[in-house]
């Protein structure tokens, strides 16, 4: 039998709030996927801060050292061919990272009225090995839950090692036209 599993997200407003949240709710591979869904949730928002939070919140195979980068954090940046796909897919689509939040929808522009939750399941023979968790996240806009790993870092803190799924789109937002020509 599956596994489920609510938790909160934020929208940070600075790195330190972020960095609080991520050690708080990080402790499980639960929490490590919410915080990477925040860190998506905030790169629409304030887009310096939101890619620092997506350094923060992936395993450190994503990641080089760029001290010079002006999107880093702490002179790491996302490889370049991670950072494209973020960028190409959660930048020009801001919906997207909205879509896992509970409670929007298509219909409703995405938009967030309620707290700010996302849903998660697990299977029983995604079993932990190595450190290494499997869940799925879902999406308000998809049919089926997008999968996600997760790896625990030498500090006890999950991060996500593997978010190709999530980032593959959603149904577009509903936008009735107003056709007055």
């Amino acid at each position: 039998m599956a596994e489920f599993e609510e938790r909160p997200l934020i929208i940070a407003s600075d790195i330190q709030e972020f960095i609080n949240y991520r050690d708080e709710v990080a402790q499980d591979f639960w929490g490590g996927a919410a915080v990477f869904i925040s860190a998506l949730l905030t790169l629409e928002s304030n887009e310096e801060l939101g890619w620092q939070c997506i350094i923060i919140s992936l395993d450190n195979s994503f990641l080089q050292k760029n001290p010079s980068s002006k999107n880093q954090y702490k002179g790491w940046e996302i490889k370049k061919m991670d950072f494209s796909r973020i960028k190409e897919r959660f930048l020009s689509k801001p919906y997207l990272a909205r879509s896992y939040v509970k409670g929007t929808s298509p219909e409703g522009g995405y938009e967030i009225s309620n707290e700010l939750i996302v849903s998660l399941k697990k299977q029983p023979i995604d079993n932990e090995v190595n450190s290494i968790q499997k869940l799925f996240v879902f999406s308000t806009g998809a049919d089926s839950p997008r999968p996600m790993k997760l790896k625990k870092n030498n500090k006890g803190l999950y991060k996500v090692s593997e978010f190709s799924s999530i980032s593959t789109g959603c149904r577009p937002p509903v936008v009735e036209f107003e056709d007055d020509l």
